[in-house]
C-alpha cells in the first residue's frame, strides 16, 4: 500500500476528470462510508474502488470477497484489485453501462458503495449510473456516495426523476481533501390518505438544500453543539475551497495539454515597475 499515493497521483495526472482525486481515500472516510454495512447487507457493488481502501474496510465489516463486485474503469487499478482481492469479482468497465452488461440480477444487491466523482460528471452519465445501481438494489437497498463539495453531488432534478432521497451522514476532516458522505434511498412513491382513500404522490424529499438533516425549531443548543456546528461549517468551507482549487488545477492541466503554450514577448521592465501617469482616479495603486 506504500505506493498507492504515487500511483493514484499519476493516474489523476493522466486522467483528472475520471479519477477525481489526487490521493486515495483515508481510513476515516472508509470507516464512515461503510458504517451502516453489515455482513447481512451483501452482496455489495463497489464503483470506482481505485486501490481498494473501501474494499478492505468492507472485508473488515465481515463481508466475504465472494460477495463483492468491483467495477473499475481505470486500467491502472484493475490488476492491483485482482491481485489484492482474488476472491472478488473485478469488472473492467464503465459504471454507466452496468445495466446493459447485466452484472447482477435485478433487486439482488444490498448496497452500492461509490467512489466515483459524480460531481464532475455530466447529468446524463450520473443518471445512468444511479439508474443502473437502483435497478440492481433491493427495495431497501442504499447507495453511498462521498463528495468534496459542501452540497449533495446529485442534482435535485435527477433525484426527482429517479424517485430518490438523499441523506447526509457526516463530514470527515481527516481526508485529502475533507469529504462528506451521503446516503441515497428510494422514496415512498405514493401515499394513501384517509379522506376517501385518495392517492396522493409524495412530495420530493431532499433533506435541506445541502442534503443535511433539518434541525428542530425551539430546541436549545448546548455549547458543545455550537462548537461542533462551527467546526463542521469551517471544515465544509475548507472542503469547498480545496475542491475549487482541485477543479481549477484540473482545468488548467487539461487546457495546457490541448492548447499550445502562448508566445511570450519581451516586456520593458521599467514600464512595469512605474505606474502610468495617465491612470484614472479608479485605477489601483
Amino acid at each position: 500500500m506504500s505506493h498507492d499515493f504515487l500511483s493514484f497521483f499519476l493516474a489523476w495526472q493522466a486522467a483528472p476528470r475520471r479519477v477525481g482525486a489526487i490521493a486515495p481515500s483515508s481510513e476515516a472516510l472508509a470507516e464512515l462510508i461503510t458504517s451502516e454495512i453489515t455482513p447481512a447487507s451483501g452482496p455489495i457493488i463497489e464503483l470506482g474502488p481505485g486501490t481498494g481502501v473501501f474494499t478492505y474496510k468492507l472485508l473488515q465489516r465481515g463481508l466475504k470477497q465472494q460477495d463483492l463486485t468491483l467495477v473499475e474503469y481505470g486500467s491502472e487499478f484493475v490488476p492491483k484489485l485482482q491481485l489484492r482481492f482474488p476472491g472478488a469479482r473485478v469488472l473492467w468497465m464503465d459504471a454507466s453501462r452496468m445495466t446493459s452488461h447485466r452484472i447482477a440480477e435485478p433487486k439482488s444487491i444490498g448496497a452500492v458503495v461509490s467512489g466515483l466523482p459524480l460531481l464532475t460528471m455530466p447529468a446524463r452519465k450520473v443518471l445512468a449510473i444511479l439508474g443502473g445501481s437502483f435497478h440492481f438494489l433491493k427495495p431497501n437497498g442504499a447507495f453511498y456516495q462521498f463528495t468534496y463539495g459542501i452540497r449533495c453531488p446529485i442534482r435535485r432534478s435527477i433525484l426527482d426523476r429517479l424517485g430518490l432521497k438523499a441523506t447526509r451522514l457526516d463530514h470527515v476532516v481527516r481526508n485529502i481533501p475533507p469529504a462528506t458522505v451521503y446516503k441515497l434511498t428510494r422514496r415512498a412513491p405514493w401515499r394513501i390518505t384517509s379522506e376517501g382513500r385518495q392517492v396522493v404522490r409524495a412530495p420530493p424529499i431532499i433533506e435541506s438544500s445541502a442534503c443535511a438533516p433539518a434541525r428542530k425549531v425551539g430546541v436549545p443548543v448546548s455549547m458543545l453543539e455550537t462548537v461542533q456546528t462551527i467546526h463542521r461549517t469551517a471544515s465544509e468551507r475548507v472542503s469547498s475551497i480545496i475542491a475549487a482549487h482541485l477543479e481549477a488545477s484540473t482545468a488548467t492541466l487539461m487546457s495546457s495539454r490541448c492548447s499550445p503554450s502562448p508566445i511570450r514577448w519581451p516586456v520593458d521592465s521599467l514600464s512595469l515597475a512605474m505606474p502610468s501617469r495617465q491612470s484614472g482616479p479608479n485605477a489601483d495603486g
